[in-house]
């Protein structure tokens, strides 16, 4: 048993413990992984809308994805991305001390802090889906729920009831929750009948979802939405069988250390600093410094801070060719491109200027971009549309569309776009901009900006700037010999 003095040590320090995961986790996140470029990589849509709501709750686990594109565009103010984030992984870390409290019957010191440690080396990977952290956050929370239900006939109901609900709002997060209660049972209470009831219920609601309420596939049933996620370190599921292996761990602490030795401040102490020090050092030591750089270059191109564009490359740079793509855009933009392209080596030539057709199948927005900058909005919408097509809407195509419907007069379809943007948390302002002019209450020709774009678009239907460059400039330059970035492109073009 601990003394007193020690219990007040040992409270002191896991306070101080939590607030310290708390400020490493922000931190991280804030200044070294930068949630905007979790913004950048993903293109997340989300709605304020009824609708757009209500499109989630027509298949289980539809709840958790609603809330994770939620988690990812917040990612658009770095500061409140990493604070959500954060916050939300505390709290799991929190869920899974309650539930090693009840099922060891031990302080676990500060080890239930360890499955922080892949999930913050999952987060630096920017396609890291925020899904998996609120699976985690709905199966501990109930969990903890569970081991804290004293009477055997509540929690049988809990399982039961609680169960469903569990599944419709979490998918997986079912199973996860039922393979921590199981246990719980096991190792707590050496009952058998709730066991088999939790594997029951995990089996059962999964299958009739599959099989006869929901419109979806029985992997999907089972798994949403673990297996759609891709791309990450380590597969998903090694994430839930993180904190079984700290579970064990601390089983087996509890079996050695029969006196307590370990709970004794000067060795938590050592503890404390320890499992900080490796939360803090691995995932940087492990952070994805060549992918950052490369989503670094598209944000600043995407926010169209040219010159922050060509200070990346006052360090060593990955030499990509989207990379060079944006650096060729940043030097048209900045006026540079004629007397600075051979700054930088070219490997690439002319596929630095104008991305291969092949790239449209990757990042169709890029070619949007391009074509924007030269003034063919027309050709700039349809690969807009191709973006929207491929990888669904993000706020970047809606508002490409929604301008370049607006330029050619084509104003009802551009409400179309202004009013979906109008329903976003951070684009409403810019949105709200363009309101007088697409309603009508405003000649779209007396904005200064809209002017600009007018006078330099193109009426061709259709232009391809990758197997003849140079005539297709021409075309650009005779109908507005004032298109400077048309004009540098060309000399570019000719140089390559």
């Amino acid at each position: 048993m601990k003394s007193r003095d020690e219990q007040v040590v040992s409270t002191k320090l896991q306070i101080l413990f939590g607030a310290a995961l708390m400020l490493v986790q922000f931190f991280y996140l804030w200044k070294v992984i930068k949630p905007e470029l979790y913004f950048t990589a993903q293109e997340p849509v989300f709605y304020l809308e009824k609708y757009f709501f209500l499109s989630f709750l027509n298949y289980p686990a539809g709840i958790v994805d609603y809330f994770s594109a939620l988690l990812t565009h917040l990612q658009y103010v770095p500061w409140l991305g990493a604070l959500f984030v954060s916050l939300i992984n505390l709290t799991i870390l929190l869920f899974f001390r309650g539930y090693l409290i009840k099922t060891t019957s031990r302080d676990p010191q500060f080890w239930y802090a360890l499955p922080l440690l892949p999930l913050m080396l999952m987060q630096n990977f920017y396609s890291h889906s925020f899904a998996l952290n609120l699976i985690l956050f709905c199966a501990l929370g109930a969990a903890v729920i569970h081991v804290h239900i004293r009477s055997f006939g509540t929690r049988l109901v809990f399982v039961v009831l609680a169960g469903g609900l569990i599944y419709y709002l979490a998918g997986i997060s079912l199973l996860i929750y039922s393979g921590l209660a199981i246990l719980f049972e096991l190792i707590k209470n050496r009952k058998g009948l709730l066991p088999v009831v939790l594997l029951a219920v995990s089996l059962l609601y999964p299958y009739l979802a599959g099989s006869q309420l929901f419109a979806v596939s029985l992997v999907q049933a089972f798994g949403h939405p673990l297996p759609a996620i891709k791309n990450e370190p380590f597969h998903p599921f090694f994430l839930p069988g993180f904190f079984l292996f700290v579970l064990l761990l601390v089983l087996l602490i509890t079996r050695v250390d029969k006196k307590s030795l370990l709970l004794r401040p000067p060795i938590l102490g050592v503890q404390f600093l320890t499992i900080l020090a490796l939360i803090v050092i691995v995932p940087f030591i492990r952070s994805k410094r060549i992918e950052k750089q490369f989503w670094q270059f598209e944000y600043y191109a995407r926010m169209q801070e040219w010159q922050k564009v060509l200070d990346l490359t006052k360090k060593p740079f990955l030499r990509n060719q989207q990379v060079l793509f944006q650096i060729n855009r940043a030097l048209g933009h900045t006026g540079h491109l004629a007397d600075r392209l051979f700054f930088y080596q070219q490997p690439f030539g002319r596929d630095a200027l104008f991305l291969p057709h092949d790239y449209g199948t990757v990042s169709p927005l890029v070619h949007s971009d391009l074509y924007f900058d030269l003034g063919h909005f027309n050709e700039a919408k349809r690969w807009a549309h191709e973006a929207a097509s491929v990888r669904g809407e993000s706020v970047w195509n809606v508002q490409r569309l929604a301008l370049t419907y607006l330029i050619y007069d084509h104003r009802q379809a551009a409400e179309l776009y202004f009013r979906k943007l109008e329903k976003t948390l951070f684009h409403k302002k810019w949105a709200l901009r363009f309101r007088p002019f697409w309603s009508g209450q405003k000649p779209i020709a007396s904005d200064s900006y809209l002017s600009s774009l007018i006078k330099s678009r193109v009426d061709h239907d259709a232009l391809t700037f990758n197997d003849y460059p140079e005539k297709d400039l021409q075309i650009l330059l005779a109908q507005n010999p004032e298109n400077q970035f048309a004009r540098d492109y060309m000399l570019a073009d000719l140089l390559m």
